[in-house]
């Protein structure tokens, strides 16, 4: 529970510090492999904004940012993969996916 509290906190500050504090709400992560067999990180944002507030150039960004703080502070080696969501659409995602 402690890792996935330092995981979270890893990524939602990575997330604000790109995007701003206030555009960040509830970050979901759900450890997973892909269909090569390798382990990565579902993260599920929560974007406080419009459409027209999502900037798809700092989001494409986001993994060059995160993926060497996970290594360095935590030694995660686990890629992220990330989706942005509204707060409705979290709530289904906890419900499905734990």
């Amino acid at each position: 529970m402690a890792e996935n509290r330092k995981l979270k906190s890893v990524i939602r500050d990575v997330l604000r510090g790109v995007f701003g504090v206030d555009r960040i709400g509830d970050v979901h992560v759900v450890r997973t492999s892909n269909e090569d067999d390798e382990e990565i990180l579902r993260v599920y944002v929560v974007f406080n904004g419009t459409d027209d507030q999502f900037d798809a150039t700092l989001a494409s960004g986001v993994v060059r940012r995160m993926r060497p703080r996970l290594l360095q502070e935590l030694t995660e080696d686990a890629f992220p993969v990330i989706s942005y969501l509204s707060s409705s659409d979290m709530k289904t995602v906890k419900n499905a996916v734990g």
